[in-house]
């Protein structure tokens, strides 16, 4: 992880790939609280000071589970909870329904996306499978081992492009600001 909060200037070359000593797990204490702080209030305070980037309903949800849980949430556990429901991973915003000069679309922009699969699947061999298609290949001559003579021969085989797509959505905890 290369995660560094920079408030007036990017940091430096050197810190950015500056190899960190272990640090301890922290509890998040949500519910035994000096300062009589709601649960919930305290996990709004750690998501900002930390930029987990946490919505109303994740924090509420995280509240309910650890209180059943019978215990506060560690550091980790809580980092962990914005990256796998971030909008990068999860694409809500790609899922959601959406209003476009006053008129409900029938698609979320990703199912948009997925109907040219749809209308024209020639040439594809396997579409939006982790992020990832394979296109219909054709045959080429390749430069492979033959281990039983430990020489290389020209062997004709059909090969399929793949073609890998991230959607670097933003914010995320990792990359909160657009670009």
């Amino acid at each position: 992880m290369t995660e560094v909060i920079a408030h007036r200037q990017p940091p430096m070359m050197r810190q950015m790939f500056s190899e960190g000593g272990k640090k301890p797990l922290k509890i998040v204490d949500l519910f035994e609280r000096e300062d009589k702080q709601s649960p919930l209030d305290a996990l709004r305070d750690h998501n900002h000071r930390m930029g987990l980037g946490l919505d109303q309903t994740n924090m509420e949800y995280l509240v309910a589970e650890f209180k059943n849980l019978g215990r506060s949430p560690n550091d980790i556990e809580l980092f962990m909870w914005a990256q796998v429901n971030s909008e990068h991973c999860r694409h809500g915003v790609f899922n959601s329904s959406w209003i476009l000069d006053g008129k409900p679309q029938e698609h979320s922009l990703f199912s948009m996306i997925k109907n040219t699969h749809v209308k024209t699947p020639e040439f594809t061999i396997s579409a939006y499978s982790d992020n990832a298609a394979v296109m219909e290949g054709a045959k080429t001559n390749l430069w492979l081992p033959d281990y039983s003579s430990r020489t290389w021969k020209i062997s004709e085989e059909v090969v399929h492009p793949l073609i890998k797509v991230e959607t670097h959505n933003a914010p995320t905890s990792i990359s909160p600001f657009p670009g």
